[in-house]
């Protein structure tokens, strides 16, 4: 059946108004494609870009250990000189430009970590931040109190410290070395102590009693995550030496390490025995007046401390 003109024309029409609507169609598919496409490139290469990163929480003082409950695990996004400052959860203390490959991980932390410097909440760790934490629980390490010494006036909680004992002819010995401060009073410090650590302390405080005027005290380390511990120039006394030696609470290596020590500094030990046998007679009253005194002033916080916890009971049981 002819079509006359104007069906003919219609038909046309309609047909290059299909291809027209295929075209534009075909041309929007293309492009979303293109646009899927570069979606998927974009979001590959920010995956790639991004690392999992540890983050502290609280605060950390230099020297003092970070542990699991001190951080959280962010994704942040990394630029070629480092971290961007846009994704952390926490402030930004101190955002860190490390390279990726510089970036504390998980398995860094669970080691056991030391902080080389303090940090602050929303400080991204780098490897260069932390120290592999060397402490070393043994079965002879006990927690011990001591009343006798003269401290820091700012001295915290976590700081790290030396014990050194000076006389009055201006000696200055170190007894322990880098000891940290699990515990502070007023005029109390609680310290872990070794046996063999224990036993030198104990014949350095007899020692400063004996010899009037001489002095046990503390000093701070400045940045205990960077510095080393101090070498021990005190010697213990030839009697306490032949105590530790026969004590099956302290190893051999550490028994060989202070008999070593004593005989490399034999003079010394000498002058330290000159400065007691110049107190004569007054050595022994000497140490019975600083070991009383020490024990009076136990009694008097241990009875400060059963008030508190007294005190502390008692507000509890009125809150109820």
């Amino acid at each position: 059946m002819a079509m006359n003109p104007m069906q003919r024309k219609s038909r046309n029409s309609f047909l290059l108004g299909m291809l027209v609507m295929l075209l534009i169609a075909a041309a929007v598919i293309g492009l979303l494609m293109f646009q899927i496409v570069e979606l998927k490139k974009q979001e590959q290469d920010e995956q790639s870009a991004s690392v999992r990163v540890c983050v502290l929480k609280n605060d950390i003082q230099s020297g003092n250990e970070i542990t699991v409950a001190d951080i959280v695990y962010v994704t942040e996004e990394v630029e070629e000189n480092g971290v961007r400052q846009n994704k952390s959860v926490l402030p930004q203390a101190n955002r860190n430009f490390a390279p990726a490959s510089d970036l504390a991980t998980e398995a860094d932390i669970l080691e056991g970590v030391v902080s080389k410097l303090d940090l602050k909440a929303g400080t991204i760790l780098s490897k260069d931040m932390i120290l592999a934490s060397d402490k070393e629980i043994t079965n002879d390490l006990r927690l011990q109190e001591y009343n006798m010494l003269v401290l820091p006036t700012h001295l915290e909680e976590g700081e790290f410290i030396d014990i050194r004992w000076m006389l009055p002819t201006g000696q200055d010995y170190i007894v322990l070395s880098k000891k940290r401060v699990e515990s502070i009073d007023t005029n109390t410090i609680w310290l872990e102590m070794s046996e063999i650590e224990t036993l030198s302390m104990s014949n350095a405080i007899v020692e400063a009693y004996m010899v009037k005027g001489s002095m046990l005290y503390a000093t701070k380390y400045v940045e205990p995550g960077m510095q080393e511990e101090s070498s021990s120039t005190y010697t213990v006394s030839r009697e306490v030496l032949g105590l530790i030696n026969s004590n099956s609470n302290i190893v051999q290596e550490a028994r060989e390490a202070l008999w070593n020590r004593y005989n490399a500094v034999i003079n010394e030990r000498e002058s330290i025995n000159s400065a007691i046998q110049n107190e004569g007679d007054n050595a022994i009253p000497n140490v019975q007046s600083g070991i009383s005194e020490q024990i009076q002033n136990q009694k008097a916080l241990r009875e400060k401390y059963l008030q508190t916890l007294d005190a502390n009971a008692q507000n509890a049981q009125n809150a109820q």
